[in-house]
């Protein structure tokens, strides 16, 4: 079984930071036309990139949202006319888009994928909410600890729910 080795891999984010807080890529023109501070973390599902900021006309800044991490708020100010929110799975992101909402709201600059937003999108609060629209099939979901569904497993049933059903790691996309 692959263990996390949360705290010695911490380490070596916040040494990293230290050295280069900041990672820029420059716009793929002479001018950019604007700059933008992405945050994102290793502490969660984050959006690729590529995908956000492959080939862009702006200047891009990266910044790494470390827990207990001390900050440079002026020099991230200074590189942002926008912020992007990267951590955007608020299922295994939830304890770092803490950290990222405190970050965006001392930066107050206008910010895309607002945490505040992204962390009302887990998948038992958008079950809940998107069930009550008409036509609309929504599966009962619900987040539960590993040990509930062991025992669940042990007695072959889950309250409140029957055979077949998805099981998945919080995060994730997979399923059993």
């Amino acid at each position: 079984m692959r263990r996390k080795q949360i705290e010695p891999a911490l380490v070596m984010f916040r040494n990293a930071q230290k050295l280069q807080p900041l990672i820029t890529w420059r716009a793929n023109q002479e001018k950019a036309e604007f700059s933008a501070v992405f945050l994102d973390t290793p502490m969660a599902g984050s959006t690729p990139v590529n995908y956000l900021a492959g080939r862009a006309t702006y200047d891009r800044h990266f910044h790494c949202v470390i827990p207990d991490t001390p900050v440079d708020v002026d020099m991230l100010r200074g590189k942002a006319d926008v912020v992007f929110n990267m951590i955007c799975n608020a299922d295994d992101g939830k304890d770092m888009l803490v950290y990222a909402l405190d970050l965006v709201e001392r930066l107050g600059r206008p910010t895309i994928n607002h945490p505040r937003l992204i962390m009302q999108t887990d998948r038992a609060t958008m079950a809940r909410r998107l069930a009550d629209i008409p036509g609309c099939i929504v599966p009962r979901t619900i987040r539960v600890a590993g040990t509930v569904l062991l025992e669940a497993a042990a007695k072959q049933e889950l309250a409140g729910f029957s055979l077949p059903m998805l099981v998945r790691f919080a995060g994730t996309h997979g399923g059993d």
